[in-house]
């Protein structure tokens, strides 16, 4: 897989009628929100992302889910978002859940 690629439309393919977004937030101030996506795959938590756009947390989520747990490859673009959302959740998520 590319940066190009589409991680959660990966996670939909392989997962169909298996998984769930679970979408926490809105937290942080009104004009810069911050919110948290958890991958669900039969009920259970796999992985999560925390960015500023639902969207980039989903594809953190299913990026550290296909990378750790099914072997996808290594992606610099991706690490980078990994590393911004380890960021916002140490200093607005862990606040607030």
């Amino acid at each position: 897989m590319s940066s190009r690629s589409d991680y959660p439309q990966t996670v939909n393919n392989q997962y169909t009628g298996q998984y769930e977004w679970d979408i926490r937030g809105p937290y942080g101030p009104q004009e810069s929100p911050v919110h948290k996506v958890i991958l669900k795959i039969n009920g259970v938590a796999q992985s999560h992302g925390v960015a500023r756009r639902v969207n980039i947390a989903k594809k953190v989520a299913a990026y550290l889910y296909l990378h750790n747990k099914c072997g996808a490859a290594y992606d610099p673009t991706m690490r980078t978002l990994c590393e911004e959302s380890d960021e916002l959740e140490r200093f607005y998520y862990d606040r607030n859940d």
